[in-house]
């Protein structure tokens, strides 16, 4: 009797999206949604663009407030694995990588912003769209993680 209960309890738990990934995936799926028909993107422009957004939060934030930003705004982690990978000065040779590295060590604001502008060139977008997804992404965190969760968004990203 108590393996039948075990195994019930496994399959529930593996069954069930508030123990899963997939929990998070109808908010994520929300901000992408909100992102293509605001800004007109792709969902590949939206999910990417997203993601290099939180993971430029996530660099330049303190740990601790990128935690309260994560945990007001649930899928944040699925979003960052979206991103465009980042070319690394090693890999690539090129000059753009050269200057994101120097740009980076000079002053961390620029960096990102080098770093955010090489993520949404590989997605096909305009430099100016960073603002845009900025401003519709800090909306929808004030919308789910009220005034404290857009500050925040506000404080990483440079545009």
């Amino acid at each position: 009797m108590n393996f039948k209960r075990c195994l019930m309890i496994l399959v529930m738990v593996a069954l069930c999206p508030c123990f899963s990934g997939t929990a998070h995936a109808g908010v994520t799926n929300e901000l992408v949604n909100i992102l293509m028909s605001k800004l007109g993107v792709t969902q590949e422009q939206a999910t990417g663009g997203a993601g290099a957004i939180f993971r430029t939060a996530q660099d330049t934030l303190k740990p601790d407030e990128f935690k309260q930003l994560e945990s007001s705004v649930p899928g944040v982690d699925s979003l960052i694995k979206e991103a465009p990978a980042l070319t690394t000065e090693k890999s690539s040779g090129g000059w753009g990588s050269a200057f994101t590295s120097l740009a980076k060590e000079a002053n961390p604001d620029l960096g990102a912003a080098a770093e955010l502008s090489q993520s949404f060139d590989k997605l096909g977008l305009e430099k100016q769209m960073i603002g845009k997804f900025a401003d519709v992404i800090g909306d929808y965190c004030k919308e789910k993680g009220g005034q404290m969760a857009q500050s925040l968004i506000q404080k990483a990203i440079p545009f």
